[in-house]
């Protein structure tokens, strides 16, 4: 019996052990990245890669910013190319070094006489109201030049998160001939070079201009670009004592014949936008609005409001939690709002996707005057008396959006009015620029809504709200895992202990 009682805590013991083994195994897999995949491009031993610094000559790109953007795309450039060549196995080349015009068709011919495997160009940004910031990178409409460019894309994102940039997606953008709207993409797509398009941040805008002032700043960003592209091919650096060759089965998914369902094309308005009472003090001059928005079409990544009916609105905020590497955002936060001295105040919000079309809520106004106590006190909810409290759940999730059409010739159908509808002022190489040196765009202010007045003590019900992507994965695997090991062992301990009981000589 002694033997059988020993054996039993044995088995006991080897039992829990393999427990945590497997706990320990299954949660690191499940810990992995969402998106993990083959990078889609093999170049094979001989890598080349072309540099193409916008802009030059009597092209000046943008004006706005301390520097003419040709200079700031050499800068960097020509960092990007230092640093790169430091990488084993790879020939890097600039299609120029000083300042020279050069057309978008020269530059891709240069790419595909040196045999280049990717062409990377260079560019800063600017917005038409100098509001908008930010790091996004263009890839070309077409398969599978789309999938390479997206790929790299969101190895770039990261880099430029790490830089400090807010995040703007990667992109594709149409143009009146159904092709892609950038020159340098379309003439390297048209004869086989991959290429994507890096517009690094807004040299108009505070927030991105500040790390935009120096020299280093903009060989840094270069330096950066060059570790993303390193990290994109798998390189590894002795003299830099980095290593990259492991960071294959680590890219984001993607379709090579098709097109990636966060580069499309949003030519449309956000479709839903709804402001509801939160929460009023109005001895404080204080008050919550919920905000609840969707965009069945792409993501929403600013708002800005206006407290005095639309004839000023705050500066461009952050949409919350919002994500272009997995198109996810949140649907609903509560704005809290300071009046101050304004006793009537009219609310108005304004969300913009991530291609900058933008829509415009109704005006939001309260039941009395603030600075003054509350004649109601149904005015004041129980629990809200003030506006900076907890923030509350966000109601309903919004369900799935349509995923477009991977196929270029359904994209092309759908991108009528796309150039009108861009907000950027930079057109890095859009063949109208290359004439004039910049292009403004038509700015999308959303249309005009009446004002609607909204009782404070009303309870929001609104419409069932479309659902807005959600492109990421969900990570429940972990605990799903742990419980699953825990079942099987728990099984396996019951087993062997009544076993022991029954057969003690066994």
């Amino acid at each position: 019996m002694k033997k059988s009682v020993r054996r039993c805590k044995f088995h006991n013991l080897l039992f829990g052990a393999a427990f945590f083994a497997t706990l320990l195994f299954l949660t690191a897999v499940s810990a992995l990245p969402a998106h993990a995949a083959e990078n889609l491009l093999d170049p094979g031993e001989d890598l080349v890669v072309v540099i193409d610094p916008g802009h030059g000559g009597e092209n000046l790109g943008t004006e706005e910013g301390k520097r003419l953007e040709k200079e700031m795309t050499l800068i960097t450039a020509q960092a990007l190319a230092d640093e790169l060549r430091q990488f084993e196995g790879i020939t890097v080349y600039l299609t120029r070094t000083e300042d020279v015009d050069l057309s978008l068709e020269d530059r891709a011919q240069f790419a595909k006489d040196v045999g280049a495997d990717f062409l990377f160009s260079i560019h800063y940004n600017a917005s038409l109201n100098h509001n908008l910031y930010g790091s996004e990178v263009w890839v070309p409409l077409s398969s599978p030049y789309n999938a390479y460019g997206f790929q790299f894309g969101q190895i770039q994102m990261e880099s430029m998160k790490e830089m400090g940039l807010y995040l703007r997606g990667i992109k594709t953008r149409t143009g009146q001939t159904g092709e892609d709207y950038y020159g340098i993409l379309r003439f390297s797509t048209a004869l086989g070079v991959p290429s994507a398009l890096i517009e690094h941040a807004h040299v108009d805008q505070p927030e991105d201009a500040a790390l935009l002032e120096t020299e280093d700043q903009l060989r840094a960003f270069g330096v950066a670009d060059a570790h993303s592209i390193a990290r994109y091919f798998g390189l590894r650096s002795e003299a830099l004592g980095l290593d990259y060759t492991g960071e294959a089965g680590h890219y984001a998914e993607a379709e090579k014949n098709g097109i990636q369902k966060l580069t499309l094309e949003d030519t449309t308005d956000p479709e839903h936008l709804q402001l509801s009472f939160s929460s009023a003090n109005y001895t404080a001059g204080k008050a919550g609005i919920q905000v609840v928005a969707a965009d069945r079409d792409g993501m929403l990544l600013y708002y800005d409001y206006s407290m005095d009916g639309g004839q000023t609105f705050s500066a461009l905020m952050k949409w919350p939690e919002a994500d272009p590497t997995t198109g996810s955002y949140k649907q609903s936060f509560y704005l809290d709002l300071d009046f101050g001295k304004i006793r009537d105040p009219e609310v108005i919000v304004r969300v913009y996707n991530q291609y900058d079309r933008v829509k415009e809520s109704e005006t939001f106004t309260f039941t009395q005057s603030f600075g003054e106590e509350p004649t109601d006190p149904s005015d004041v909810p129980p629990g809200k008396e003030d506006a900076n409290g907890p923030e509350q759940e966000k109601p309903d999730q919004v369900p799935d959006k349509p995923q477009g059409s991977t196929d270029p010739a359904a994209n092309d159908a759908q991108a009528d009015g796309a150039d009108a509808g861009a907000q950027s002022a930079d057109t890095a190489d859009a063949d109208a620029a290359e004439a004039a040196g910049q292009e403004t765009y038509d700015n999308l202010s959303g249309a005009e809504v009446p004002g609607q007045e909204t009782d404070a003590d009303a309870s929001p019900k609104g419409p069932t709200l479309p659902q807005a992507p959600r492109m990421g994965t969900m990570r429940f695997f972990p605990l799903f895992h742990a419980f699953a090991a825990f079942f099987c062992f728990s099984v396996s301990f019951s087993a062997d202990c009544l076993r022991c009981l029954v057969w003690p000589g066994l």
